[in-house]
């Protein structure tokens, strides 16, 4: 069956039903997984991210106990103990040559010195590309005034001093490129304890930095995200992802660049503790603190031989964060959820597959047994007989309507052959013609006629229709019957009652054009002598006979008026009845409208003048030609101008106008005023002959009733259309419109 026959409408109403819970499972069960994976996710993440930043800690206290060994390693230098015991050029020479040697080794350190107790450098060498300088003497600076001077000249035997992490400054001026360093220093003592200043090593930062930005943490696959960030204990940038942020104590225009001023959030919760992870809106936040007094214990706690350190005289401190942004979390986690969304939309769309295969077989199943049901209701409740047979004509089926019709005993229908099958009347032609037709496999349909087990004649409307099996040969037939009877008679009724209108019409016809003939012979009689009435009035009131008097001259001017009245009456009358009786014949020729219209407008100048009508001729175009016949669209020109005068008051208005539209290829002439106008309720009867609206105003302006009819027989004649609008109280327009084209 094809997915049309099952309503839409039904067919998503049950897929929905089954497709929501299914939806519902689905979604809840992703949103499940999904949050289920990014915990995980984030929980390998923190957790390679505190091993991240342990791992960084452990570098960096692994490069401070090499440089604590290598400065305690310094005090037992037999070069120095000679030279502070002799102190004479030989002795020192030798020391720079040691110095020398092992700043050829530990090429991480930038300066080693060794400085004397009044803050003078005795020997210095510098570390320039990787290869070690002994600084002449003349160039030799005296440190007194530095801040790791005063630190360091007053250390016991055994204490180091480990300076902040800053850029180193040669002559009062900050070194450019930048050189980060960490110093480190421990007193010398003579072999009678004196003090003799001490020994310092600046330490290139950029090693630290170094181990922080290179060091790269695996996680899903993808390398993390993280920014290192290194803080001293104020909170300002030894290492940030933003250059320009660095080393702002050193600077007075950077003091502002702190990590606080950037996450006020985070340095809140960071600055009091040692170490710790936490998730902040701005991103993940795992952080871990270095102190320079947990360096003793760290890196010689249980070695005798270096029982000569007794401490580390100094409280440095520094940060080591590393800064996961929120967006870098979400890189991360993309892939996971795209993977997500595809199975997500995957299952949906599969179970949605599912489920609209479901609905369609469920539906179409139940549509094929609700259709079952439809037609078997169908069939015993149709008023027409329907009835089954074999293909030999022997009844299997029958409805009640057939029972009805035929007043058949339902009991005696069983194994009987319809009457069109029957034995007898397959010898008859017109029924062998019947059968012939389905043989060949084809349906029948005509009117029987026949009669009831009752004896009762009847008329019927009669289809038979061939089921075929697969082998095209036919194994049932299909019989409708429509009992039209009373249709045969009505039809017999309206034959006759036909018959009886077209004799009628006849009559009728034949009634209306001997009216023509009188009104037309009539009409012509009247004419003639009235207008010899009118004539000879003309003559007396010109005073041809004789002078006068005014009363006579009334009298005659009454004649007159009364006797053009008829003619007018007259006229109109003849006109209709020519209309009426299809005798008139129109006279097209090419008309200016606008010239005709100024014509028809000449012989009312008089009244609008008595009147002081205010006339206006509104016209878009000059030259607008059709096809008509100029006589009569004058006359209807000439009886709607007439109209619009007669009933505008004095001082009222009268406008006609043109309009041509050529997307319709018509006319328009409309002539509109400000009389009394027309009740909304007359407006039905405007057109009707002799149908005066009001006997008040008739007796009042006059009139025949035929100007209005007759205008609208003339334009119908040249297949147009008369309308007309009105306001009682306020003017009437009336719109006459012609085809261009004849």
């Amino acid at each position: 069956m094809p997915l049309k026959i099952v309503r839409r409408k039904d067919y998503f109403k049950h897929f929905f039903t089954y497709f929501l819970p299914v939806l519902c499972i689905i979604t809840a069960l992703f949103f499940y997984l999904f949050f289920i994976n990014i915990k995980q996710l984030r929980e390998t993440l923190k957790i390679n991210e505190v091993h991240h930043v342990e791992v960084q800690k452990l570098s960096i206290n692994r490069e401070f106990k090499s440089v604590i060994r290598d400065l305690l390693a310094q005090l037992s230098n037999l070069e120095l103990s000679n030279y502070m015991e002799s102190n004479n050029i030989d002795s020192l020479k030798q020391y720079e040559e040691k110095l020398l040697k092992f700043s050829h080794i530990a090429t991480n350190y930038d300066q080693v010195r060794y400085i004397d107790e009044k803050g003078m450098e005795i020997v210095r060498v510098n570390n320039r590309d990787g290869i070690p300088h002994l600084t002449p003497h003349h160039r030799l600076q005296n440190k007194s005034k530095r801040y790791y001077f005063k630190k360091s000249i007053n250390l016991k035997k055994g204490e180091i001093y480990i300076s902040p992490f800053d850029l180193n400054v040669e002559n009062e001026v900050i070194e450019t490129p930048f050189k980060p360093v960490i110093r480190f220093t421990t007193p010398v003592f003579d072999s009678n304890r004196k003090r003799r200043g001490f020994f310092m090593i600046n330490y290139l930062g950029k090693e630290i930095i170094s181990i922080l930005r290179d060091s790269k943490v695996i996680s899903y696959s993808h390398i993390s995200h993280s920014s290192p960030i290194l803080l001293n204990k104020e909170g300002y940038f030894l290492l940030s992802s933003n250059w320009g942020d660095q080393w702002g104590f050193m600077f007075a225009e950077k003091r502002e660049s702190t990590f606080n001023n950037y996450f006020p959030k985070a340095w809140h919760a960071i600055k009091d503790l040692k170490k710790g992870q936490f998730w902040e809106e701005k991103g993940l936040f795992t952080f871990e603190t270095i102190n320079t007094s947990d360096l003793k214990k760290l890196t010689f706690g249980t070695e005798k031989k270096n029982h000569l350190i007794s401490s580390i005289k100094s409280n440095e401190e520094w940060k080591i964060i590393s800064f996961i942004p929120a967006q870098h979390i979400f890189k991360i986690e993309k892939p996971l959820l795209s993977s997500f969304l595809f199975i997500y939309f995957f299952s949906l769309f599969s179970s949605a597959i599912t489920l609209l295969l479901i609905t369609f077989f469920r539906l179409k199943r139940s549509e094929e047994e609700g259709e079952k049901v439809k037609l078997a209701t169908a069939l015993e409740q149709s008023p027409a007989s329907v009835i089954i047979t074999d293909f030999r004509g022997k009844i299997l089926y029958f409805n009640p309507a057939f029972l009805a019709l035929c007043d058949y005993d339902k009991d005696k229908l069983k194994n009987v052959n319809h009457s069109i099958f029957q034995d007898e009347k397959k010898k008859d032609p017109f029924y062998q013609e019947i059968w012939q037709t389905l043989e060949r496999g084809k349906s029948w349909q005509g009117d029987l006629y026949d009669i009831t087990m009752t004896g009762r004649p009847y008329w019927a409307s009669v289809s038979i229709s061939p089921i075929k099996d697969n082998k095209n040969k036919n194994i049932y037939f299909v019989i409708v019957e429509q009992d039209i009877s009373p249709t045969i008679k009505l039809l017999e009724e309206m034959k006759s009652l036909n018959e009886n209108l077209l004799e009628a019409k006849v009559t009728a016809e034949a009634a209306t054009k001997a009216k023509s003939d009188f009104v037309s012979n009539m009409s012509h009689e009247l004419r003639t002598p009235l207008s010899a009435v009118i004539g000879f009035t003309d003559m007396l009131i010109s005073g041809i006979a004789g002078e006068l008097t005014p009363k006579q001259q009334d009298f005659l001017g009454d004649i007159k008026e009364a006797g053009e009245h008829l003619l007018l009456l007259i006229n109109d009358i003849l006109d209709i009845s020519k209309i009426e009786s299809g005798t008139v014949e129109l006279q097209y020729s090419s008309v200016n409208i606008n010239d005709l219209i100024n014509r028809s407008l000449f012989i009312f100048n008089e009244k609008i003048a008595q009147k002081n009508i205010i006339f206006s001729f509104d016209r878009k175009d000059n030259e607008v030609e059709v096809p008509v016949d100029k006589k009569l669209i004058r006359q209807v020109l000439i009886n709607l101008l007439s109209n619009a005068i007669k009933f505008s008051p004095q001082g009222g208005s009268v406008t006609i106008g043109v309009v041509k539209r050529n997307e319709k290829e018509t006319i328009e002439i409309y002539v509109k005023d400000t009389g009394i106008g027309i009740k909304e309720e007359d407006m039905d009867m405007l057109f009707i002959p002799f149908k005066q609206l009001d006997p008040v105003l008739t007796k009042k302006y006059g009139g025949t009733g035929l100007g209005l009819a007759l205008c609208k027989e003339i334009v119908e004649l040249h297949c147009g259309e008369i309308t007309a609008q009105s306001e009682w109280g306020k003017g009437s327009k009336f719109t006459i419109i012609l085809p261009i084209n004849k």
